[in-house]
């Protein structure tokens, strides 16, 4: 490990080398705390948005339940509580948006701001700070480092000129040595105390060097007046910070507040109060409210003398017609000569056994082709049995008035009524 890491490593104080670290550390917790800050918000924010669905989903679930009840005084009561669940949805739902738009949004912009990440290195603002600080510490490391080398020497001179006496006063002291040695010895030792006194020469001159620079040192590290200012910028900073996390901090305080404020809510709470408040009359009301409907307070139509009252017969079918019925419109035959012959008309139809019958066809033209003109998707409301002769006259019956009409029947290809026509 180098002399300056050292150093760096041993610094307790601000104006040691290396002691601006915890300024720097200062900034990167800040900037981590922030960013806490807007994970709670982000996960209140989720909260408030599950809270909302549940309650929606609750209020669609339980309004169905009570607007399929049968009218009461439990069911307006109920409705009541139901609607402060809505409105508690709206509140919440109100809550995420506010949250969302006023703080999350301004933290995530305060963050693009004053913080610029870096994938391998340290943020921008953070390398600037050290950056500055180093600038300012600079003339007074180099200086530093030369005087602790000096005094690093003066101690190691003193040393060995201590070394030096006890050995000369132990050759000295004992006689059995040869006068060279003890010469030798001496020597040294003079020679130690010359390393020690321009050791001491140096590292007094160094320090007061380094005592020189110190005014300008502390100026650059915290004067407002000096022009690197680096310490007051990093107050700035930080106080620029706390002001920030305060009134974020405060506006979701009034956004929560808003929770327990909230006057449409209040008001909802206050006519729940009135409405909940226990009143026998209220009970009584919809007891007798019932006992009007389903009680013997109802309204009862008691059988009654009723006069005979005539109707018009009609001739209807019990059974419905099919789609997909063929109505016979008319029914011709044809001789080999061409000559066509009605086979009956309005007034020959008969009526026996309670059935609308066809005469007989004669002998002498059961054995000639039929043709048939049918129209299947003609109205059953025709008025009359279409049926025409040869020349194509109406075979129908005119003696009828404007005010009668004969009866609609239909006749099919067996020419035979249905089994279930009969007259009602």
């Amino acid at each position: 490990m180098s002399a300056s890491a050292d150093i760096m490593d041993s610094a307790t104080s601000f104006y040691d080398i290396g002691g601006y670290r915890e300024n720097v550390r200062r900034y990167k917790d800040g900037i981590e705390q922030l960013s806490g800050i807007q994970t709670m918000i982000k996960e209140r924010m989720d909260i408030e948005t599950n809270y909302s669905k549940c309650l929606q989903l609750y209020y669609d679930k339980w309004s169905d339940h009570v607007n399929g009840m049968t009218s009461s005084a439990i069911q307006t009561v109920w409705k009541d509580i139901l609607e402060e669940s809505i409105e508690l949805q709206r509140l919440h739902t109100n809550i995420r948006d506010r949250i969302c738009d006023e703080i999350l949004k301004t933290i995530t912009l305060y963050l693009k701001e004053n913080h610029h990440p870096s994938a391998f290195r340290a943020s921008k603002e953070t390398r600037e700070i050290e950056d500055d600080f180093e600038r300012a510490q600079r003339s007074w490391r180099r200086h530093y480092e030369k005087v602790e080398k000096a005094k690093k020497a003066f101690h190691a001179a003193a040393r060995s000129e201590r070394s030096a006496l006890v050995q000369m006063r132990n050759t000295c002291s004992d006689g059995t040595l040869a006068v060279d040695l003890e010469s030798r010895c001496r020597d040294r030792y003079h020679k130690c105390q010359d390393e020690l006194t321009r050791s001491e020469k140096v590292y007094r001159t160094t320090l007061d060097n380094l005592h020189l620079l110190k005014k300008n040192y502390v100026s650059h590290m915290n004067d407002v007046r000096s022009h690197a200012q680096v310490f007051e910028a990093c107050q700035r900073k930080e106080l620029k910070r706390l002001k920030f996390v305060f009134e974020m901090l405060s506006n979701l305080q009034k956004i929560y507040s808003d929770i327990a404020n909230a006057p449409k809510l209040n008001q909802l709470h206050r006519c729940l109060e009135k409405k909940l408040f226990t009143d026998s009359s209220r009970f009584n009301d919809d007891l007798k409210n019932w006992s009007k409907k389903f009680g013997p307070e109802c309204e009862t139509s008691w059988p009654n003398f009723e006069e005979f009252t005539p109707s018009l017969n009609s001739i209807t079918s019990r059974k419905k017609k099919k789609d997909d019925d063929v109505i016979l419109m008319k029914q011709t035959f044809r001789s080999d000569d061409n000559y066509y012959t009605p086979v009956c008309s309005a007034q020959s139809l008969l009526f026996q056994n309670g059935q609308l019958q066809m005469p007989a066809v004669p002998e002498r033209l059961s054995n000639q082709k039929e043709q048939l003109s049918v129209s299947p998707h003609a109205s059953h409301n025709e008025s009359s049995v279409l049926i025409r002769d040869s020349l194509g006259i109406d075979c129908r019956e005119t003696s009828h008035t404007e005010n009668e009409k004969p009866h609609v029947t239909d006749i099919h290809q067996n020419c035979g009524a249905e089994g279930g026509d009969e007259i009602m």
